[in-house]
């Protein structure tokens, strides 16, 4: 989000903020403005990252990275995936879309039986300050299968970042 300030009649774009504390000079993070009662968003320095989207094949493998991203604070994150096709012989239970923090998982979109070919999924989380991977798979246990089974697949796949 970001403000502006009348100067010389035109309205200007505020591109950093800084105020005076015990002689030295401290960037503000964020402005509110009071509204009817109630604090608004007025500015915030925080740079979302692009949006990024493409195409997910995988070829019964584990899960592989497909994206990297680092937040300079927190802010929504929407995972949006279209189009899922996985191939086997019955549906399957799928975890195909996973956001990674330090090496542990923080979200992850999916968990739900793919019946439906082409189906869709989607799910968003608040994500704070720091560095994600993004991996994608096509995996579950279908029948009476005990463990974890890799699949062939393809989705097409967004993911979109907002303010909070």
């Amino acid at each position: 989000m970001s403000g502006y300030i009348g100067v010389g009649n035109k309205a200007r774009k505020i591109k950093s903020c800084y105020i005076g504390i015990d002689g030295k000079a401290r960037k503000i993070k964020k402005m509110y403005v009071g509204i009817g009662g109630k604090a608004r968003l007025f500015y915030n320095s925080m740079k979302l990252p692009e949006n990024i989207s493409g195409e997910y094949i995988g070829k019964n493998n584990a899960p592989v990275q497909i994206a990297e991203f680092t937040l300079t604070g927190a802010c929504n994150c929407t995972i949006k995936l279209t189009d899922i096709y996985i191939k086997s012989g019955s549906s399957a239970k799928v975890s195909i879309m996973n956001i990674i923090k330090s090496g542990s998982s923080v979200f992850n979109v999916g968990n739900s039986e793919v019946t439906n070919h082409p189906s869709s999924l989607s799910g968003n989380t608040r994500l704070e300050q720091g560095s994600y991977t993004v991996t994608a798979a096509c995996f579950g246990v279908t029948g009476g299968q005990s463990g974890v089974s890799y699949y062939s697949g393809s989705m097409n796949y967004s993911i979109e970042f907002s303010e909070i």
